[in-house]
């Protein structure tokens, strides 16, 4: 089981490897507002959507990030608050796009003088694609820009639906996620449903709406788990309000951080990863028995698994595929060398082992850019290795052993 959990994560299609360049079809309308020419400069007011943007590989159109907003990738940009007319007026913006609004914000920001581009947040599968086609959309036109839109969709919820396979349960396992002990909760009509449904758990909350609970119905439901914001889970056992719970009485409370359940990109993979990896720790029990966060141990067996899934992987090309990279020959048989201009899930993979050893600061997408060489590049010099910003066999095989040394 743990092997699978790993498989689903290593085995699909980068995310972003068929994005291209080409600009769709402008003027292009969206959630009824026309948009011409092509923006260039964007001001996004949602953390949500924000990491739905770097999902589509478009975070260079973002002029400004939303308040608060820690995503990789815009952290170098300037924050703004959505009631912030003056500093909106003062970015120079050709565009803002927004989850809905209601009219006192919708006149506050009118007086910006920017058209405000307002999207309907995903709350399934359906919603889910059509809001990454409209998204896309804005940025890379009609016709080609909504089609790409709609595969990363599509590709994102490939992952969630390995996961679910894994995690799938002959009992019903039901939860929820709390933003605080009085009424805030994650609800039916939010995507963290979908998250929490692709870890195997059903929501106790999964027939409200509005992101808001009642402790009557949460003392009735009495999930099996509790999931909550950081911080939450002390004032959650303290309560005596909560004292009955199944989830509190089994000690089954996990703090998850409040991004997974907001944000609408990538970074819904991970969350349902850790969420299944919390829920059933059969999932990821090893032989260690240090209480530590379970996930880790998903993450170990990506790095000690990858050489050989590479390698396996490899003799599966087609000429066409490996003609685009360059080949190590070692007794065994060949090993795929990644360098600048791949785009794979290797790369994606390498990238992450890079970040995780700090060589990698910046987002990345499974593409092999200027920023993921000279990460490479660093790696080997640290590690005594000739610094070509190439990962080949001896690089990639040091990269993901124990004995890789780690940028200061």
């Amino acid at each position: 089981v743990m092997s699978m959990l790993t498989s689903c994560k290593n085995g699909l299609s980068n995310l972003n490897s068929n994005i291209e360049n080409e600009v769709g079809t402008f003027p292009v309308t969206v959630s009824n507002i026309e948009i011409k020419p092509q923006p260039q400069k964007v001001i996004v007011l949602s953390p949500g959507i924000a990491d739905a943007i770097i999902a589509l590989v478009r975070e260079e159109k973002l002029w400004t990030a939303p308040e608060d907003c820690n995503l990789p990738g815009l952290d170098t940009l300037n924050k703004i608050k959505a009631d912030s007319v003056d500093d909106i007026k003062a970015a120079g913006a050709d565009l803002i796009i927004s989850e809905q609004l209601d009219e006192s914000q919708r006149n506050l920001l009118g007086e910006t003088g920017v058209p405000i581009l307002e999207l309907q947040l995903p709350k399934n599968r359906e919603s889910f694609e059509r809001f990454y086609g409209e998204l896309s959309s804005a940025f890379d036109g009609g016709d080609s820009g909504y089609t790409k839109g709609q595969d990363t969709a599509k590709e994102i919820y490939t992952r969630l639906d390995d996961i679910s396979r894994i995690a799938e349960k002959n009992v019903i396992t039901t939860a929820c996620y709390l933003f605080n002990t009085t009424d805030k909760a994650v609800t039916g009509d939010q995507f963290a449903n979908e998250t929490m449904k692709a870890a195997g758990l059903t929501n106790v909350f999964s027939n409200d709406t509005g992101g808001t609970y009642e402790l009557d119905v949460l003392k009735f439901s009495n999930p099996d788990g509790i999931f909550c914001a950081p911080g939450l889970k002390d004032e959650i056992l303290k309560n005596t309000d909560f004292s009955g719970l199944k989830a509190v009485k089994q000690s089954k409370v996990f703090e998850i951080e409040e991004k997974y359940m907001i944000y609408l990109g990538r970074t819904v993979i991970p969350a349902a990863s850790e969420i299944a990896g919390l829920a059933f720790p059969e999932l990821t029990e090893e032989t260690s028995q240090e209480p530590t966060d379970p996930t880790k141990n998903i993450e170990d067996e990506v790095n000690s698994s990858f050489s050989s899934m590479m390698a396996e992987s490899s003799k599966g090309e087609s000429s066409d595929e490996s003609s685009s990279s360059s080949q190590v020959s070692s007794g065994s048989g060949d090993t795929q060398t990644l360098s600048e201009g791949d785009s794979n899930d290797d790369v994606y993979d390498m990238q992450e082992r890079l970040s995780v050893l700090g060589y990698l600061t910046t987002t990345y997408d499974g593409h092999f850019g200027e920023f993921t060489a000279e990460a490479v590049k660093l790696f080997q010099e640290k590690n005594n290795l000739k610094a070509t910003g190439k990962a080949d066999k001896e690089t990639l095989e040091l990269l993901f052993s124990e004995n890789a040394v780690e940028n200061d």
